[in-house]
């Protein structure tokens, strides 16, 4: 397996918590555990990931959230930008016990498809739609025209917080009895959009692929809540 190349022409620097933003919502439980986690040791590991024009946050959105709510006002970051091609946006495909899909039919028409859980991503069509799949079944929900498929993720994980297993970053993955939810992954320039609008997308819902390894940088907290830029 090839491995990611040391960083290279990308620098830390420190930038002010309020001048950077996320561009999902944050998964209030998750932040708490990663919060005990990074006071307990009272270092931060890893600088967030930063898009360079936007100041949109790209990667390290729970840990800007803690930092912003403990008071610490400048973060380590690492700045890249969009124009660079070799930054490609993935997804995070959620993955269900069970699944309810009460009232969807607001959002767009079903229909049933036959089950080829490999191909699914390859080949849906650019229409709006999204995938709800096992073993034994494929639902396809085309959504009508002004619906957006970020907003009926959202929908889906309220309606199913309990139910909820975990995110894969493939479609190449059985889900079994389980359901796994599939879409197209956003572009780049709808993310820009959604972002400069103010529309928040779902929890984990984009995944960043990028040409570096993020560097260990081991930053105490102490430190960081004196820096002063």
């Amino acid at each position: 397996m090839d491995k990611k190349p040391a960083l290279k022409n990308y620098v830390v620097e420190f930038v002010k918590i309020k001048d950077v933003a996320p561009h999902e919502n944050v998964d209030k439980l998750r932040a708490e555990k990663l919060a005990c986690e990074i006071m307990s040791v009272g270092i931060l590991r890893h600088p967030i990931l930063v898009e360079t024009r936007t100041n949109m946050i790209l990667d390290g959105t729970h840990r800007h959230y803690i930092f912003k709510k403990i008071g610490i006002k400048y973060i380590p970051a690492i700045k890249v930008t969009y124009n660079d091609p070799r930054i490609v946006v993935g997804a995070w495909y959620r993955v269900y016990r069970k699944i309810r899909i009460d009232g969807i039919e607001k959002y767009g028409e079903i229909k049933m498809d036959d089950v080829i859980i490999n191909d699914t991503l390859k080949n849906m069509d650019q229409s709006n739609s999204i995938h709800i799949l096992n073993n034994r079944k494929n639902v396809r929900i085309n959504l009508f025209k002004e619906i957006e498929i970020p907003d009926v993720i959202h929908y889906l994980d309220n309606l199913n917080k309990k139910y909820l297993i975990g995110y894969v970053p493939n479609v190449d993955v059985n889900p079994g009895n389980n359901y796994l939810i599939v879409y197209k992954p956003p572009s780049k320039n709808y993310i820009v959009k959604r972002f400069k609008e103010g529309q928040l997308f779902p929890v984990k819902y984009t995944r960043h692929i990028i040409p570096i390894k993020l560097p260990t940088v081991n930053i105490p907290l102490k430190s960081l809540s004196k820096h002063k830029i």
